[in-house]
């Protein structure tokens, strides 16, 4: 027999078919390992990250953050809430929260955003309560409130934007 032969023969004899069912199972099992393999669990990949950058930064208080409440040194766990500033004002505009638990403004608005208490412009029914400082598009400002009561803020660039945080 020579090499020209045994093709023709091995194709009669069902042996290729054999191959090509082998290489379709394989090409099955290679396909479903890629699609499951790929598809992993994203629901903490941005946490995860977040902390592996704090942690490479020694950022502590960004690694104690997770999912609206924050790590005290001690290990207990402090709640806080989010208020976003926007072009047309905070929102929410009213926050209810318990005594120690901090807010975040963030300045998702065109202009700076400088958060205080009221009265304007003095601030003085919670001065502490005050940024100090106007800050742009993106920046951040928390504020603990420890003391029960209703605390009105607002913009002081922009005194018409108010809005309250009760604190039980």
């Amino acid at each position: 027999m020579n090499g020209e032969n045994m093709a023709p023969q091995m194709m009669k004899s069902g042996g290729s078919k054999g191959v090509w069912i082998a290489i379709v199972v394989i090409a099955i099992i290679v396909a479903a390992f890629f699609v499951f393999s790929g598809k992993k669990d994203d629901t903490n990949k941005d946490a995860m990250m977040k902390e592996d950058n704090a942690m490479m930064n020694g950022d502590e208080e960004a690694m104690m953050k997770k999912d609206g409440e924050t790590m005290m040194d001690d290990g207990a766990m402090m709640k806080s809430a989010s208020i976003k500033y926007t072009d047309t004002g905070f929102v929410p505009a009213a926050l209810e929260i318990k005594a120690g638990e901090t807010v975040t403004f963030t300045n998702e608005s065109s202009m700076d955003m400088w958060v205080a208490s009221a009265i304007h412009p003095t601030h003085e029914i919670l001065p502490e309560f005050d940024q100090m400082e106007g800050t742009p598009k993106g920046s951040m400002y928390s504020f603990t409130f420890t003391k029960p009561g209703v605390w009105k803020f607002h913009d002081h660039l922009n005194p018409a934007m108010k809005g309250s945080v009760t604190v039980k």
